[in-house]
């Protein structure tokens, strides 16, 4: 299915926008109260330290400023879409999906976001900046997601690159993970079950 998903999605843009389009009014048909409901439940249990926020328009620019000064090859394991204000905000407007970025005093240093589907799956994804790595960040945004996702009614999926060792251990931080398919670029693709 996975394999079926990305080659739709490249060698057939237009019939792509269509089915994002479907999945899209699906989705707030069937979950968005849901998925309200779960974001302003739990983003306020996460801002302690740093302030969890979800993404608006007026934050795009903030959000694409924050991709800029990555360092080069940031993007190895972690492509979710473009990173310029005009990727972002189509993507925004296109797809299903849910932002949020984690901030210090203002300055984002964490983005991770929920991309639904209306055959009750969630995708996640999440990077911390390069300058505030080792401090559990990842891991709370992983716990956020997560939580998020299932007081949605969703199941969490995601696919890691099996070289990609710090996401792997972050993710075995906060959930159980079943494997349930190798895939032929090097990735997995998985499930994020509850550790409880």
């Amino acid at each position: 299915m996975i394999k079926f998903i990305k080659y739709i999605r490249k060698h057939f843009p237009l019939i792509w926008i269509i089915i994002e389009a479907i999945n899209t009014f699906l989705v707030k048909i069937r979950y968005e109260k849901n998925i309200d409901i779960a974001i302003s439940k739990v983003l306020h249990k996460y801002t302690d330290e740093y302030q969890f926020k979800e993404l608006g328009i007026s934050d795009i620019r903030s959000l694409a400023d924050f991709f800029i000064h990555q360092p080069e090859g940031f993007d190895e394991y972690f492509k979710p879409h473009g990173f310029d204000e005009k990727s972002i905000l189509k993507t925004m407007k296109r797809e299903y999906i849910r932002m949020f970025t984690v901030n210090d005093n203002g300055q984002i240093i964490g983005y991770f976001f929920l991309r639904f589907f209306a055959t009750g799956k969630a995708f996640r994804g999440k990077i911390v900046d390069m300058n505030y790595r080792g401090r559990g960040i990842a891991k709370m945004m992983g716990a956020c997601a997560t939580e998020i996702a299932f007081l949605s009614g969703f199941r969490l999926m995601g696919t890691i690159s099996k070289k990609n060792i710090a996401s792997i251990n972050s993710s075995k931080a906060v959930n159980n993970i079943n494997i349930i398919k190798e895939l032929d670029d090097g990735y997995i693709y998985v499930e994020y079950l509850s550790k409880g």
